[in-house]
């Protein structure tokens, strides 16, 4: 690892889920795996170790910690258990801990964010009902599921998924929310000199999960575009069926302007990322401002 937290003594730590990411650094799964469970082996005593029970590494990643370990999850046996009663591109409903929770997050990955950080700042000593008033009125984060609404056009989900899972997530949100008569439109790319293995991954996801897909370019670096372009078609049982658009401007527009009113665009890899780095060179870029200019 980086020891990135080698001398930092944390008062929690808290795991979420452990999905592909970083294997150009870590090389393997497990070795990735290990260097998460580090941080929960070195937690001292007085801390505490909160843990998805839902995630198949949750239990095992705080098995050796010496901190007091709290778990969450929609399973039974779960220390803060968490039950999505409505799910809307408005926002969730759910039971939290026993009682019925709003928030104007959108997705089960939201529910369990919102649990962990509940089951974190309860652990902590912070009184429950101060840490659900809290929670409450948050307010979703630019860039993750951020939701634009495009006049006479369609609605548009910006979000930084720029891996396998969380891609997955976003589009299974979707259509888990809108159902399987709207059309969704995917937006995507494949980061340049990083992770080459993800590509093809994303590429069933997009295919599998949209109804259309627009492939192009998402910070190629000094890689050629039509190499990543490559490993992304190679992902596909049907690359013909995808517009490919190196121009992340020009393939924004299309998605947006090719959608009805009732269909979702969700634009993925970037969200709340200001640039685009083309070789050495690094402009500006914001597929937020892409779409708002559409109005």
């Amino acid at each position: 690892s980086q020891h990135r937290t080698a001398g930092t003594q944390f008062r929690a730590g808290v795991f979420t889920n452990l999905t592909q990411d970083h294997l150009d650094y870590h090389g393997t799964m497990q070795s990735y795996r290990d260097t998460k469970k580090e941080l929960f082996d070195n937690l001292p005593e007085s801390s505490v170790a909160v843990t998805n029970n839902d995630d198949p590494s949750g239990i095992a990643m705080v098995a050796d910690s010496s901190a007091a370990v709290t778990t969450y999850g929609q399973s039974e046996g779960s220390d803060i258990r968490f039950e999505i009663l409505e799910n809307v591109l408005g926002g969730l409903t759910l039971t939290l801990d026993g009682r019925l929770f709003k928030s104007e997050f959108v997705g089960e990955f939201n529910a369990y964010n919102l649990a962990a950080s509940y089951a974190t700042a309860v652990a902590m000593g912070i009184p429950s009902a101060q840490v659900r008033r809290g929670l409450q009125d948050a307010k979703p984060v630019p860039g993750r599921f951020e939701r634009l609404q495009v006049p006479q056009g369609p609605t548009a989900i910006v979000d930084y998924a720029h891996t396998p899972d969380a891609l997955e997530n976003v589009l299974k949100t979707v259509r888990d929310i809108v159902g399987e008569d709207t059309k969704v439109v995917c937006v995507f790319g494949c980061g340049g000199d990083r992770d080459a293995t993800k590509r093809p991954l994303m590429a069933a996801i997009a295919e599998r999960l949209a109804d259309r897909v627009i492939v192009t370019n998402d910070n190629p670096r000094t890689e050629d575009p039509e190499r990543i372009f490559a490993d992304i078609r190679s992902g596909m049982s049907r690359p013909e069926d995808a517009i490919w658009q190196q121009d992340r401007a020009v393939a924004i527009r299309e998605g947006i302007q090719t959608a009805s009113r009732s269909e979702i665009v969700v634009v993925a890899g970037k969200g709340h990322e200001t640039y685009q780095v083309n070789g050495t060179e690094r402009i500006h870029f914001d597929d937020r401002e892409i779409i708002r200019g559409l109005a």
